[in-house]
C-alpha cells in the first residue's frame, strides 16, 4: 500500500534536508512518501532550530495531521509511538478501527469469524454464527452458509437455456442438501454415488438431450438417505430417457435391512408438454427399502384419443428387488400416474406394499404386481383405476387386502377387461370395492373379479356396475368363499353373477340371492316297502360353492304292524351336481312306530353344489312291514339357499 506524505514545517528548512524530498518510509509493510507543502512554509529567519521546527505527516486513515519530532525525522529515528498516531503496529491479519480517540488494531479473529459492527459508540469484533435457544455453540459463517448448497454455487445459471449438467453434478456431489428454485437443464444423466441426497427449494430439473435417467442415485450401501421435496423432473424427448432412479444394494454390511432410507414428497415426473414430451419410465426403484412417498405425480406422453395413444411410457412405478434383496413395507399416499402401460410395476421379491388414496388414470393396468413368490403383503385402499385392461393384476401375492377401491373400464377400451385378478396367491380378500363399466366401448367385455390358482379368498360386498361377469373361481383355486355382492346392469342381458371352472375343492357362495321353495302332499299317501313319493321341489340355477338346506317333516300313523317308518330325500333330476354332508346324494332317517301308532320324523341336512345347474329334490316314504298313511299336509320339504 502506497500513500503520500504531507510535511507542514514552520520554519525555513535548510537545503540538506530538502534533498530528501520524494524519499520514502516504511513502516509496517505501509509505504510513506515525503512530501513537503511548500505553501506551508514561513520564513522566521535564517537559522534552523529543530526543537521550534514542527513537522505534521498526514494521516490518510484520518484525514487529518499528526505531529512527530523533526529531529527524529531527520535523524531517521521515529519511534513506532510517533507512527502508531497513524496506524497501530500491526501483524498480518489485524485490522485497524477508529475507537473514540484514536485508532486502534483488531487482532485477527477466528477463522471464518466476521467482522461485527455492534452499533454507534461500540467497537468492532470479530463474530461466528450463533444460534438462539439452550446449548447453543458457535460456529464459522463459512460453516453456516456451507451446510445448504445451490447448484448456482457451482456456476449453474438456473434459466432453463444455459447447460446445467456439470453444476447440478457438483452440487450433488457435496452430500449436502441441495436448495433449488430455478430451471435447470440438463443434456446428460446426472450422477449422485454413495452420497446423501436432500433435495427441496421446488426448482426444476429439465432433461433435453441424452439418454439415461434425468437423475440417477445409488448407494452401495444403507447408511446415505435420500429426501426429495417439490422438484420437478421433465423432459422434451419422446420416451428416450427415463425419470428418476433410486437404487440400493442388495444387503448392508450385517446382512440386515435397516430403516427407511427414502423419502420423495410432492415429486413430478412428466414431459414438459405432455402431449409432445414423456419419459420412458417414471420413477425406478431397486431394492429400496421401507420408502415414503406423498403426493408424487407421474404423466406420460398422451398423443391422442385412442387406448393406444396413452400407453407412450410404460411404466410409470418400476419396482423391483436383485439377488438376497427383500425390500419391503413401501408406503404410497396421494400418488398418481396418467397415461402409463403400467402404471404401477413391480417384480422380484418385493413385501408389504401399502397404497391410500392413489390414481391410475388412463392406463393399460393400473397394478401390475407380480412377484418371484408368495410374498405378503399388499393393500390398496381408496384407491381409484381407470383402465384399458386390468384393475388389479397381482400374481404371487400373499394377503392381499383390496378394499374400498373404484375401478373404472375407460370407454376407450376396445378388449376385456378385468377388474380384480388374484392368481397364485392365498389369504386374500376383496371387499367394498366398485366396479364399473359404463359401456360405450367399441368391443370387449367386462370381468369383475377373477380368482385363479389361488385358495382362501374371500370376495364380499363388492358392487358390480355394468359388469358381465362377477366373480369368476377358475383353476385349482379352492377353499374361496363369495358373499354379498350387489350387481347393477340396466343395459341387455342380466350379468353373470358368479361362476366357477376348474378343479378346485371348498369353494362356497354364501348370502347370494334369496332361495327358499317349499312343497307338501297335497293329498293321503300311502308309504310302504316300494318308497313312493310324497312331494318334490325344483331350484333355478344353484351356483358352484352353493350351500343349501333341505329340512324335512313327516308325519306318519301305522298300520296294525309294528315297524319303522322312514323318510327319505334325494335329488331325482337336474343338472347341478349335488352332495349331502354324508357324501351321498340322499338322506334318510327313520323313526320306530308301534302297531296303530304314530311316527314323527325330522330331517335337517346341508347339500353342497360343485357344478351349476337346476336341481330338483323329492320326499319319499319306506317302511319294511305293512303300511303307514301320511294324511295331506303331514309331509313337507323346504330347500333353503345359505
Amino acid at each position: 500500500m502506497s500513500n503520500r506524505l504531507k510535511l507542514k514545517v514552520r520554519t525555513k528548512i535548510p537545503a540538506a534536508l530538502l534533498g530528501g524530498i520524494g524519499t520514502t518510509v516504511t513502516k509496517d509493510g505501509l509505504t510513506y512518501r515525503i512530501d513537503l507543502d511548500y505553501s506551508q512554509l514561513q520564513d522566521t529567519g535564517d537559522t534552523f532550530d529543530p526543537n521550534y521546527v514542527v513537522v505534521a505527516i498526514w494521516n490518510p486513515h484520518t484525514g487529518d495531521w499528526a505531529r512527530v519530532s523533526l529531529t527524529d525525522f531527520i535523524n531517521g529515528s521515529l519511534s513506532p509511538a510517533a507512527f502508531d498516531a497513524i496506524a497501530p503496529t500491526t501483524t498480518r491479519g489485524d485490522l485497524i478501527f477508529r475507537n473514540a480517540t484514536t485508532n486502534t488494531r483488531l487482532a485477527a479473529g477466528t477463522a471464518g469469524y466476521l467482522l461485527q459492527t455492534n452499533g454507534a459508540g461500540a467497537d468492532p469484533s470479530w463474530a461466528g454464527f450463533l444460534q438462539s435457544g439452550t446449548g447453543a455453540a458457535t460456529r464459522t459463517w463459512n460453516g453456516k452458509v456451507s451446510d445448504v448448497v445451490t447448484p448456482e454455487d457451482f456456476g449453474a445459471v438456473g434459466d432453463g437455456v444455459a447447460d446445467d449438467t456439470t453444476a447440478l453434478t457438483n452440487a450433488l456431489a457435496t452430500g449436502r442438501p441441495v436448495y433449488m428454485t430455478n430451471v435447470y437443464k440438463t443434456t446428460s444423466q446426472v450422477s449422485v454415488t454413495n452420497k446423501a441426497v436432500t433435495i427441496f427449494g421446488g426448482g426444476t430439473i429439465l432433461k433435453t438431450a441424452g439418454a439415461g435417467f434425468a437423475l440417477s442415485i445409488s448407494n452401495t450401501d444403507f447408511t446415505q438417505p435420500v429426501y426429495i421435496s417439490g422438484l420437478k423432473i421433465l423432459t422434451t424427448q419422446q420416451e428416450a430417457d427415463k425419470g428418476l432412479f433410486i437404487g440400493f444394494s442388495e444387503l448392508d454390511a450385517t446382512g440386515a435391512r435397516l430403516q427407511h432410507r427414502c423419502t420423495l414428497r410432492d415429486v413430478e415426473v412428466r414431459g414438459q408438454n405432455v402431449g409432445l414430451h414423456g419419459f420412458l419410465y417414471g420413477i425406478e426403484l431397486s431394492n429400496v427399502h421401507r420408502p415414503c412417498f406423498y403426493g408424487v405425480q407421474i404423466a406420460g406422453r398422451q398423443s391422442g384419443s385412442t387406448a393406444a395413444n396413452f400407453q407412450n411410457m410404460q411404466r410409470g412405478w418400476n419396482i423391483y428387488s436383485t439377488g438376497a434383496a427383500a425390500p419391503t413395507d413401501y408406503t404410497f399416499v396421494g400418488c398418481q400416474v396418467i397415461a402409463a402401460a403400467s402404471a404401477i410395476y413391480g417384480r422380484g421379491h418385493l413385501e408389504g406394499l401399502t397404497f391410500s388414496q392413489c390414481y391410475c388414470i388412463a392406463v393399460n393396468k393400473a397394478w401390475d404386481i407380480s412377484l418371484s413368490a408368495a410374498y405378503p403383503w399388499l393393500t390398496a385402499s381408496q384407491c381409484h383405476a381407470a383402465v384399458f385392461s386390468t384393475g388389479f393384476e397381482l400374481t404371487n401375492v400373499a394377503q392381499a387386502k383390496i378394499h374400498n377401491n373404484l375401478i373404472y373400464r375407460r370407454s376407450e377400451a376396445t378388449a376385456n377387461t378385468l377388474g380384480v385378478l388374484i392368481a397364485s396367491g392365498n389369504d386374500s380378500s376383496v371387499i367394498g370395492n366398485t366396479l364399473l363399466d359404463p359401456g360405450g366401448e367399441s368391443g370387449g367385455i367386462f370381468f369383475g373379479i377373477q380368482i385363479t390358482d389361488s385358495s382362501r379368498v374371500i370376495t364380499a360386498s363388492n358392487e358390480f356396475g355394468g359388469a358381465n361377469i362377477g366373480v369368476t373361481i377358475n383353476g385349482t383355486s379352492s377353499n374361496c368363499s363369495t358373499y354379498d355382492n350387489r350387481f347393477d346392469n340396466p343395459a341387455g342381458a342380466g350379468p353373470l353373477a358368479y361362476q366357477m371352472s376348474g378343479s378346485g375343492t371348498g369353494n362356497v357362495r354364501r348370502n347370494t340371492p334369496s332361495l327358499s321353495v317349499s312343497a307338501q302332499n297335497g293329498g293321503s299317501v300311502t308309504i310302504n316297502n316300494t318308497e313312493p313319493a310324497i312331494a318334490s321341489v325344483s331350484t333355478d340355477n344353484l351356483e358352484v360353492g352353493d350351500i343349501v338346506t333341505v329340512n324335512v317333516k313327516l308325519k306318519a300313523t301305522k298300520d296294525s304292524t309294528a315297524d319303522v317308518v322312514n323318510a327319505l330325500v334325494r335329488k331325482t333330476s337336474g343338472t347341478a351336481t349335488v352332495a349331502f354332508d354324508n357324501s351321498s346324494t340322499f338322506e334318510r332317517v327313520g323313526s320306530y312306530s308301534p302297531a296303530s301308532g304314530e311316527a314323527w320324523i325330522s330331517i335337517s341336512a346341508r347339500m353342497t353344489v360343485s357344478v351349476r345347474g337346476t336341481c330338483t329334490l323329492a320326499l319319499s316314504g319306506f317302511c319294511g312291514l305293512g303300511s303307514a298313511t301320511v294324511a295331506a299336509g303331514d309331509g313337507q320339504i323346504i330347500v333353503t339357499r345359505v
